[in-house]
């Protein structure tokens, strides 16, 4: 749930956040989906996001999977 799949080079976590489908980010970290700052961005967290970037500040300009920038998943939110 974690490990991107070849095919389309993104999990299924990073798919669930960058289209802003939170029941199926749920039910994925629900079942040990790594937590990411994409994910954290798309439902809204803010204290998450705050932690993450925190302990590593370069993840403002990181950008997730298919280049999508932070902000693009927290517009999802």
């Amino acid at each position: 749930m974690s490990e991107p799949l070849l095919e389309f080079d993104e999990a299924p976590i990073e798919a669930a956040s960058h289209v802003g489908n939170v029941e199926i980010a749920d039910y994925l970290l629900g079942r040990g989906a790594r937590f990411k700052i994409q994910c954290a961005c798309m439902l809204g967290m803010l204290q998450a996001v705050e932690a993450f970037l925190d302990a590593r500040p370069e993840l403002v300009t990181q950008p997730g999977a298919h280049g999508l920038p932070l902000m693009y998943h927290a517009a999802h939110s």
